[in-house]
Order: C-alpha cells, then structure tokens, then sequence
C-alpha cells in the first residue's frame, strides 16, 4: 500500500517552477502528476532530478496539447502516476508549462518495506 508523502499544488504555475528537494528514505516511491488546462494551448515537461548530480535526469515527463486535452476518458484534466524505481536519495522537480489553470505533484511512498 503507498501513502501520500509529500504534496505541491500551484494554482496558475508560471513557466518555469523548481520545487524543493524531497529525501526518498524507500527504495521506490510513486509521483502523480495532475493537471488542468487554462485554455486550448497548454503544454508541460518535467524532469524528476538527483540533487546529489543536477545534470541527471531521473524521469523526463512531456506532454503536448493533445495528451493535456484528452485527459483520462475525454474530461479536461490530465492524471498520470509514475514509479520512480531508485530511492534512498534526495530528488527535486523542475516543471515547465503554459496555458496551466492548476498542477498538483503528488509523491506516494510504500507505508510499509520488508526487506
């Protein structure tokens, strides 16, 4: 079972946003990203990264008009969870977008690991 470990929602998210950095203590852990257009020209990108070397990229998440659009069975917000199968680390988010009413990251981990 996960459970929401940490939750960042913008309203209105500028062009470019740089969260925090967030300590994974769990070998995976689950990012949801959820989003609703503003208007019919949204478009998004992020990249999940390790804040102990900036220049690698962890998970690059993109998506166009079209994938914002059509959202999960024709409504207008996109919802997509990803699992991040590397943990034990310090990770943050850089997020690029346009045309974005709202953006919510959400960051799951498991309640319980046996080793």
């Amino acid at each position: 079972k996960m459970v929401v470990y940490a939750t960042a929602t913008i309203d209105r998210p500028g062009r470019v946003i740089a969260t925090e950095t967030y300590h994974i203590p769990f070998p995976h852990w689950d990012l949801t990203v959820k989003m609703t257009p503003m208007n019919e020209f949204p478009w998004f990108d992020m990249d999940v990264r390790d804040a102990r070397d900036p220049n690698r990229i962890i998970q690059a998440i993109q998506y166009s008009r079209g994938d914002i659009l059509s959202g999960d069975g024709g409504s207008k917000e996109k919802k997509e969870t990803f699992t991040i199968r590397e943990g034990y680390g310090d990770y943050y988010f850089i997020a690029r977008s346009e045309s974005l009413r709202s953006l919510t990251i959400t960051i799951e981990v498991p309640e319980k690991y046996l080793v």
